[in-house]
């Protein structure tokens, strides 16, 4: 498994580990240490039996096999979730309250956790009510359980709004037009209002689903080509998609025959090639 940060990257690797590479400016490599850049992935020091693994804007998060978490790296929001308010946090630490998780993600600001018993727990920065909370410009610095996220097997955060996948292929959103025809702000999970949702993926501004059948739907800061109106916007010309990730202004899908597009800002060449923000079907190696 693959986790891509702002300035970072980490991995999970077959033997359970944490490995992570690229600028440690805010201690996100988990090494001890603030400062320095790694071109190779590093182990994280005292970091076994990660199950799943998340990075976004100088800090990163794993989850263990024995349903704890542990987040590293920027603090000021609160994104460590251990209720100490330092500014950075260089080596792994447990997340408060984390003890029967099964997924994490990684928000700009904050991070969330999927839990056993289908609840949702969210902690960082809430100045969209991202962590299921109506109060604006706060931050909490220990998960908080987020209303109305229940069955979730799965859970996706971006800078503004947080999503989980329902066991019963529905998906609910909080935060900033959590949903598309939604209130601007939503304090509790509401329901997108789209069954069969197979994937979920929720970048900075805009989130995308994979819906039965392999189609890709997006909503919320879309590029020129899309019109979300008061509904999701199909993404065209990916098909039978197995896998979807969003990023800060892009996002790309794998379909079942291995075939990956991506759309959206190419302003560092998010798109490996260059035709502005429409889906583009990025040839592989070999």
């Amino acid at each position: 498994e693959l986790a891509v940060g702002k300035d970072h990257r980490c991995a999970l690797v077959l033997d359970g580990r944490g490995r992570c590479w690229g600028s440690n400016d805010r201690g996100q490599l988990g090494i001890g240490q603030v400062g320095g850049y790694l071109d190779a992935p590093t182990e994280v020091p005292g970091l076994g039996d990660v199950v799943d693994i998340a990075a976004n804007e100088g800090f990163s998060c794993a989850m263990l096999a024995d349903g704890t978490a542990r987040c590293w790296g920027a603090n000021e929001f609160g994104q460590i979730g251990n209720g100490i308010d330092s500014p950075v946090e260089p080596s792994p630490v447990a997340v408060d309250g984390i003890v029967t998780g099964v997924r994490v993600s990684a928000g700009q600001h904050g991070a969330c956790a999927a839990m056993d018993d289908g609840s949702a727990r969210c902690w960082g920065r809430n100045n969209s009510g991202q962590l299921g909370r109506t109060t604006p410009w706060t931050t909490w610095r220990v998960p908080v359980v987020v209303t109305g996220a229940e069955s979730t097997v799965d859970v996706s955060s971006g800078s503004k709004r947080n999503c989980t996948l329902r066991s019963d292929v529905r998906v609910t959103c909080w935060g900033f037009e959590a949903v598309p025809g939604g209130p601007n702000v939503s304090g509790s999970a509401t329901d997108l209002g789209r069954t069969g949702v197979e994937r979920l993926a929720v970048g900075q501004d805009h989130a995308c689903v994979v819906v039965a059948g392999g189609q890709v739907q997006c909503w919320g800061d879309l590029p020129e080509f899309l019109s979300s109106g008061a509904g999701l916007s199909v993404v065209p010309g990916p098909t039978d998609v197995v896998e979807l990730s969003s990023g800060v202004a892009s996002t790309c899908s794998v379909s079942d025959l291995g075939e990956v597009w991506c759309w959206g800002s190419h302003r560092q060449g998010q798109l490996a090639q260059n035709p502005g923000w429409r889906p583009l079907q990025i040839p592989l190696p070999g």
